[in-house]
């Protein structure tokens, strides 16, 4: 009985998640980030964690991902990703440019709270989907993979002045 209860509020949740970022926020988030609607075509097999999902493309392929969702006036960002195989210049922080714009449209839209996934926290930082390269083994793959993703949620909150909170870091404006 607990079970029942506990998906049907994860459902009511992400449900309320959805739809308020549709309703509400969809032409600010545009305003702001100015991304336009692309449709992901059968050979994008690019997983996402989130509702809500930002996506850079090039060359008609998914390069970098921001996905997340709305929840009581707080943006909550779950998933950080680029795509292998896609060349993203090394000075461009990307994880910065989003989870900055997410700050901005905290701000404009007197959001409470933006919440940023800790790497440690996520099942794909414990599960790491590993693609081994030439002369690397499966082990080296997974520590390359988790350095990343230190990089991008860790990192990228420490930088932008969150606070490491349990699961999440938060941040507040001012």
């Amino acid at each position: 009985m607990r079970r029942r209860a506990a998906v049907r509020l994860w459902r009511v949740k992400f449900f309320a998640g959805y739809v308020l970022a549709v309703a509400c926020h969809r032409s600010a988030a545009s305003a702001l980030l100015n991304f336009t609607v692309k449709v992901p075509t059968s050979e994008d097999q690019f997983p996402i964690d989130a509702p809500v999902v930002l996506s850079v493309w090039r060359k008609d392929k998914r390069a970098l991902v921001m996905a997340g969702h709305f929840f009581c006036r707080c943006w909550y960002v779950r998933q950080l990703q680029g795509s292998s195989g896609i060349a993203v210049p090394r000075d461009l922080d990307w994880t910065i440019c989003f989870v900055a714009a997410c700050q901005r449209l905290a701000r404009a839209q007197r959001c409470n709270q933006v919440r940023l996934a800790r790497a440690s926290e996520l099942a794909s930082y414990r599960y790491p989907g590993v693609r081994v390269s030439k002369g690397e083994s499966a082990e080296e793959a997974i520590a390359r993979i988790r350095k990343k993703m230190l990089i991008h949620y860790d990192e990228t909150a420490r930088r932008l002045g969150f606070m490491s909170k349990g699961r999440w870091a938060v941040w507040r404006p001012e």
